[in-house]
């Protein structure tokens, strides 16, 4: 696969392979493989950099540090909303 043939990448499987891999459930050796798939893409690749970035400053933060009253209010409604929205196929 190319560095640019990002059509043959699964989401699912691109997904699955960072949470692995960032959640520290493998083994050096399997890291190692995951990297090298991931490696086959730029798109992948910049993904799980992004990811890798991400978790550091979460990582990073301070447990003191709270978000503003009205983020926390919006998120929690946005929670709320998604998890009572039905949707109805039939």
């Amino acid at each position: 696969m190319s560095h640019d043939d990002h059509s043959r990448c699964s989401s699912e499987e691109i997904e699955a392979l960072c949470c692995e891999l960032l959640d520290n459930c493998t083994s050096e050796q399997r890291a190692e493989e995951i990297r090298a798939r991931i490696s086959e893409c730029t798109c992948c690749s910049t993904r799980l950099d992004c990811e890798e970035e991400v978790r550091q400053m979460v990582k990073g933060c301070d447990e003191s540090t709270h978000a503003p009253e009205t983020l926390r209010a919006r998120i929690s409604y946005q929670i709320h909303v998604s998890q009572t929205e039905v949707h109805w196929q039939g």
